[in-house]
C-alpha cells in the first residue's frame, strides 16, 4: 500500500503523461485543480505521511 502523499502526486502526474501520449491532449486544467483537491483530501483520509526531502546546503564557494 501507498504511505506517503506524494505517492499519489506521482501517480496522477504519471497518469496525466500517459494521457496526453496517448490522445495528443491535455487534462483540462479545471480537471486537474479538482484532483489535486481530491488527493488532499484522500492523504488526509487514510492518513498518508508528508515527508519532504531534506534541501541540500549550498556554499557561497560553490
Amino acid at each position: 500500500g501507498t504511505k506517503y502523499a506524494s505517492f499519489l502526486r506521482i501517480y496522477w502526474k504519471v497518469y496525466c503523461l500517459v494521457y496526453k501520449k496517448a490522445t495528443s491532449s491535455k487534462i483540462d486544467s479545471k480537471i486537474n485543480r479538482s484532483i489535486y483537491k481530491v488527493l488532499r483530501k484522500l492523504a488526509k483520509k487514510y492518513n498518508l505521511k508528508k515527508v519532504g526531502r531534506d534541501k541540500a546546503c549550498i556554499y557561497i564557494e560553490n
